[in-house]
């Protein structure tokens, strides 16, 4: 959650906050640096061992009660939300950023499919809203067959996936199917107490947006405000998922997504964020904060981001 996938919240949250290859990180590195001169190269040079002993400085020990979990996913955007702002800032669509479906043929654990199915979701959002009708097919088989795995295929209707299949492009609207659908997915897993798979699938969906956003905008000739506020904001977003997955800390593949996060938490340290403010529009109902700018966040931050969800969402997606 293109894309992807959940409207746990209201449209008005919008206002604030492609593929026949996967690329690899480093081909990612190389389209992001590819615009910046040396001297900004090597501001961007992270030492990896610094970076590491900071982290494990700021780790979140905390843990969010499960029964919380409601409350807590409600807050979070979805990722049909966030995709939707990216068509409307006028950004290009790019095939690149999308998941490989033949991927999924190598993902063997209930981890990587839930996580991955999230992330699936999200480009079928993202391929829907630009309208790819040409990528459909392949998404919607792989976004079943990892369903019907994790056994949530229930709420996908066969018989609407064959019609588009059949015809190549949608019949209607992409988002009651990456949208409702989804919606309906992780309620009854959160109802059946499968709340690591819940919030696989929700980090999934939400990781894949925030990395599209972030590649589409990090582009000297595509620099957009709307977008670098939406990347800002998610700084609220990574500790409350962090917090969540603390719960399932000794459970395989779990302990290594949360280093993963916290890394990325430590680059959105330094980005000015007013959370009053924030809270204030989402709530907002008269406009009032609508134009207000409640994030700062700097090119050379906005890199930094961008590489590491980059190699946080490669680490995931790689056929194993």
């Amino acid at each position: 959650m293109l894309c992807v996938l959940y409207d746990f919240i209201t449209l008005r949250y919008i206002n604030l906050v492609s593929m026949k290859k996967t690329i690899t990180i480093f081909a990612s590195i190389i389209l992001l640096l590819s615009c910046e001169n040396k001297s900004t190269q090597q501001q961007l040079i992270v030492d990896d061992s610094l970076q590491e002993n900071q982290a494990k400085q700021t780790i979140i020990t905390e843990i969010t009660p499960l029964s919380e979990v409601n409350s807590i996913i409600s807050t979070i955007p979805s990722a049909n939300q966030i995709t939707a702002t990216i068509k409307a800032s006028g950004a290009p669509f790019s095939a690149l950023t999308l998941n490989n479906p033949l991927n999924a043929q190598s993902y063997t654990t209930n981890f990587r499919k839930a996580i991955n199915l999230g992330i699936y979701g999200t480009d079928l959002g993202y391929i829907g809203t630009y309208e790819q009708d040409d990528l459909l097919t392949e998404h919607l088989k792989v976004i079943y067959d990892l369903a019907s795995d994790l056994d949530i295929a229930q709420f996908i209707s066969r018989e609407r996936v064959e019609k588009i299949r059949e015809s190549g492009k949608l019949t209607d609207s992409i988002f009651p199917l990456t949208g409702a659908v989804f919606a309906k997915m992780d309620a009854h897993l959160r109802e059946n107490e499968r709340y690591n798979t819940s919030l696989l699938l929700i980090v999934g969906s939400w990781l894949e947006a925030v990395h599209i956003a972030a590649t589409v905008t990090y582009n000297s000739q595509f620099n957009n405000e709307t977008l670098n506020a939406k990347i800002g904001e998610q700084k609220l977003i990574l500790e409350q998922f962090i917090k969540l997955l603390n719960n399932f800390q000794t459970e395989p593949l779990f302990g290594q997504l949360i280093d993963d996060l916290t890394q990325l938490k430590l680059l959105y340290d330094g980005v000015d964020l007013d959370e009053e403010i924030l809270m204030k529009a989402m709530t907002d109902t008269t406009g009032k904060y609508i134009n207000t700018r409640y994030t700062e966040i700097t090119d050379t931050q906005l890199a930094k981001i961008t590489i590491k969800l980059n190699e946080i969402r490669h680490s995931i997606i790689e056929p194993s």
